[in-house]
């Protein structure tokens, strides 16, 4: 093999523990459940057999002892991570590159407080067992190295001494970092690795112009040359993160039963998504049903086992292809879980919603600047209306004296609410602080409009969150909570409560490091803060159930270098996928025919207008990509579709559906 200068030798790239006999696999596993929990002092062959679900004696059969056992456990831990780490440095070019892809490995460990919670609850244990310690003496020393390698300035400057220290402290940072996001779950590390990143680069930029040269070398090893990649833009280019689209590596967090890479080519549903753009041609959304159907029952699953009264809404808004309607209308239908309802905010919805097969007390319509015909006609089909101001409330109060709504709440007590609706970049929760709800300082008022007008008020809608995953339950928990306060107050004032709806609360992983919701403790926080109200609860779950439904595939047309960048242009215009700019939606680009390579490049995918507004993704890590290939837009069936439009009198996507999977 290719001996390349500076890459450290003996990485412990492998996990030494994972050729292990599936059974032995499961015990360690369940080990290192036990350890997370409890430490290493409580690691005791009883304990693993009863998380395992396995005999205690097998344990002896496969680790010989409790020090064999814990060694095992160590060694797995302890190298959790390394490989995707070499990967990451090993692929990239030296320079801007190579030090953007170690920290976003890194960054990714701090973000994720689940998946590497194991190796901070064992430090203290391992530092205090000489046999034990080795295998974390080892671990920082090949870090350090590999790190070293990383930071490099260029090809041009060598490894320094100097390289090597900022290396040390690279390590620190980064366990620094992950340690506090794990002590708090509101601390966010993400703006910290950033200005990492832009002293690291400061640091690369004097050594370049200082014209340094090594005094330090490390010996080479026998890895295997890494590829000469090619970032299109050169060493000193500035790079901006996409907004929007997120790159991954490895085995992507959108995989599903029905979307997944086969020998390399992505699936859906069990078609070839090359073969179905040669057939139907590009732009196409191809749609896994299925997945919306399975979305929707594990919902009603984790909200039946908490024994509240509840319901489930889709918001046709998100989606509203008769193709997934069919399925969503048929579901429940044996019994087995409830029915679901629809989430209209237009007259044109609660018709569509008719057409397709809902019942008029089956739609609730939510309306923030509705037309007194418009609030005329809703009422005529008999669908709920909820409303989000104060003005509205009094305008049905006023054309229909006595009638029963609901109202959109917020605990916000905010003076200068904002309108922008952009997410923030380090994730997808949100605390939404727009004015288009009834807020708590204007409770007060909303009641007294009630109570002029005989208006019963028997629902509440809130949504306090957007996409929520795993890490931000506790403070999706405590909007709750303050939500709950509010309801208590209007029950306080005699009204009857019979639904609090929520909206908007559950997420689907898109980016690397981000873990799925825990459908069961978010359905315990409904149960906790709600469950005592006496009403049912309802849950609007449209992004959650649809958005990994669906890809759409695009034609590259062609491949460019412009001022430094390599441009993708696709068949595609911002005015087919809206969601990026106005929902600031999170989506991954994946090369069809290579669904799971390496990306060897950066390239800003741009589509085919020529508004300033038609880019998708800026410096966006992709595999080789030519003039021809297909690649997908992951993620896409919620909210995409539904709020297309044209441009340049162009014609929208077309779309295939499918029911089954192969």
């Amino acid at each position: 093999m290719k001996r390349q200068e500076g890459i450290p030798g003996d990485a412990p790239v492998k996990d030494p523990t994972q050729d292990l006999p599936p059974t032995a696999t499961k015990l360690l596993e369940a080990a290192k459940v036990v350890v997370t929990r409890s430490g290493l002092s409580g690691l005791t062959f009883k304990a693993v057999a009863d998380e395992s679900g396995e005999h205690a004696s097998l344990i002896r059969y496969y680790f010989g002892s409790k020090s064999g056992l814990v060694e095992a456990v160590v060694e797995s831990i302890v190298h959790q991570g390394s490989p995707q780490l070499l990967r990451a440095t090993t692929h990239a070019v030296a320079g801007p590159s190579r030090r953007h892809a170690l920290l976003e490995v890194v960054g990714s460990w701090a973000a994720d407080r689940v998946e590497y919670k194991g190796y901070y609850a064992i430090i203290s244990e391992v530092l205090q067992k000489d046999e034990l310690r080795e295998h974390l003496r080892a671990l920082f020393s090949w870090y350090r190295q590999l790190e070293t390698y990383a930071l490099s300035p260029s090809p041009r400057v060598g490894v320094t001494g100097e390289t090597a220290a900022l290396a040390a402290l690279s390590v620190a940072i980064g366990d620094g970092l992950a340690l506090m996001a794990l002590a708090d779950e509101a601390f966010d590390p993400n703006p910290a690795f950033g200005m990492w990143e832009a002293l690291l680069d400061q640091y690369a930029s004097h050594r370049e112009s200082s014209g340094a040269t090594s005094d330090l070398q490390h010996a080479g090893s026998d890895a295997p040359a890494p590829p000469e990649l090619d970032d299109g833009r050169g060493q000193d280019a500035s790079r901006t993160s996409s907004q929007h689209v997120l790159a991954h590596t490895g085995t992507p967090e959108w995989t599903h039963e029905g979307l997944h890479g086969r020998d390399g080519r992505l699936m859906i549903a069990g078609r070839d998504a090359l073969d179905l753009a040669g057939k139907h041609g590009t732009p196409l959304y191809v749609y896994d049903v299925r997945h919306v159907v399975d979305q929707l029952r594990r919902v009603s699953s984790a909200l039946g086992e908490t024994g509240c009264a509840y319901a489930i809404r889709l918001a046709l808004a998100a989606q509203g292809e008769p193709q997934v309607l069919s399925a969503v209308r048929t579901f429940g239908s044996n019994g087995s879980e409830t029915t679901v309802g629809i989430q209209a905010s237009s007259l044109h919805e609660v018709e569509r919603a008719l057409t397709n097969g809902w019942s008029g007390d089956e739609i609730n319509f939510i309306g923030t600047s509705a037309t007194d015909a418009g609030l005329d006609a809703v009422m005529a089909h008999g669908a709920r209306i909820t409303v989000s101001l104060l003005t509205q409330l009094n305008r049905v109060g006023e054309h229909h004296p006595g009638a029963s709504v609901g109202i959109c709440i917020s605990p916000d007590a905010c003076d200068k609410p904002s309108l922008s609706g952009q997410a923030p970049q380090s994730g997808h929760a949100r605390t939404l602080a727009a004015p288009f709800c009834i807020h708590r300082q204007q409770l007060d008022e909303a009641l007294e409009i009630a109570d002029r007008r005989s208006l019963s008020i028997e629902a509440v809608h809130f949504r306090v969150a957007e996409q929520t995953l795993d890490g931000e339950l506790s403070s999706f928990s405590a909007d709750v909570e303050n939500v709950a306060q509010m309801i208590q107050q209007l029950r306080d004032s005699g009204y009857r409560i019979k639904e609090v709806s929520v909206g908007g609360a559950l997420g689907a992983p898109m980016a690397r490091g981000e873990r799925a919701l825990n459908l069961d403790r978010w359905a315990a926080i409904l149960k906790e803060h709600l469950g005592d109200l006496g009403a049912t609860i309802v849950v609007e779950c449209s992004e959650y159930a649809a958005g990994n439904s669906a890809i759409l595939l695009s034609r590259v047309i062609c491949v460019e270098s412009f001022l430094g960048s390599t441009l993708v242009c696709l068949d595609v215009d911002v005015a087919m996928t809206p969601a990026l700019l106005f929902r600031n939606e999170h989506v991954a680009i994946v090369k069809c025919a290579a669904s799971n390579a390496t990306p060897i490049q950066r390239v800003t995918f741009i589509g085919n207008t020529l508004g300033m507004t038609d880019v998708f993704a800026q410096d966006y890590p992709f595999p080789q990509v030519s003039e021809g290939d297909v690649v997908a837009f992951v993620g896409v069936g919620a909210y995409w579709q539904s709020a297309a439009g044209t441009e340049d009198l162009r014609p929208s996507s077309s779309a295939v559906f499918f029911q089954d999977r192969r």
